[in-house]
């Protein structure tokens, strides 16, 4: 009885280790090429997380600095400067990859004629001339310039990949930000008051890529009598 139990054990165990090898082979030799490929198109994708800050307050309740909703006029670059999607871009490691992306559609630049009506609109509804508003739009270009130039830094800097691995990732990263970024809405007026949102919200039909958007702003007291108050604690 006691070598029949035995037996019985000694079989169960072999079955799950023969189980155990086919899978390993499975895995290893008929499923390789699809594993590999899988691990050659990993993505990187770098996402903004808003992180609020908290309120901070003097001993007696008094607000010094508090994060604020503020309104802005914003534009998005892809409706102006124009936009033309690759139809494809290929992977770090060679391996072409189609390029998806649920607004990549094409987007003609404005003319010159229809630029020049557009600065006019946007100086209306902002209260300032049309010279100001082409050099907000170029702070506007030169800040994603810069965030394109801040990401590739960040790319060439890591040690997770060789100098070939590192280029064809930035590059790769590059082309994705150019199609991306311009489509974002680029702040051109933060804080505006509420007339100059009325009216950019009763132009943004006629006027292509103009929006008001919401965010949250550091403000601090600006009364310095309010700090006079203030005295630290004296050792004794």
């Amino acid at each position: 009885m006691f070598h029949a139990r035995l037996k019985l054990i000694a079989a169960v165990i072999l079955v799950c280790m023969a189980v155990l090898v086919l899978r390993l082979a499975y895995m290893q030799i008929l499923m390789a090429s699809q594993y590999r490929q899988e691990g050659h198109n990993r993505q990187i994708r770098v996402r903004s997380l808003s992180a609020p800050r908290g309120s901070l307050l003097a001993r007696d309740g008094t607000i010094l600095a508090e994060d604020r909703p503020v309104l802005s006029v914003c534009v998005a670059l892809s409706e102006i400067d124009g936009l033309s999607p690759p139809p494809g871009r290929s992977s770090r490691f060679g391996i072409s990859v189609t390029f998806r992306d649920r607004d990549s559609h094409t987007v003609k630049p404005m003319e010159p004629l229809e630029f020049e009506n557009w600065c006019a609109a946007i100086a209306a509804v902002a209260g300032d001339s049309k010279d100001g508003v082409v050099a907000r739009l170029n702070e506007a270009r030169n800040r994603i310039e810069s965030d394109i130039e801040h990401n590739t830094r960040r790319i060439m800097s890591t040690d997770e990949l060789d100098a070939a691995g590192k280029e064809k990732l930035a590059r790769r990263e590059e082309r994705i930000l150019r199609n991306r970024l311009p489509r974002r809405p680029q702040i051109l007026y933060e804080d505006v008051p509420f007339e100059v949102v009325a009216r950019a919200e009763a132009a943004s039909p006629d006027v292509r890529g103009l929006m008001v958007t919401e965010s949250l702003k550091r403000r601090y007291d600006e009364d310095p009598v309010s700090y006079t108050h203030l005295t630290l604690p004296t050792k004794r």
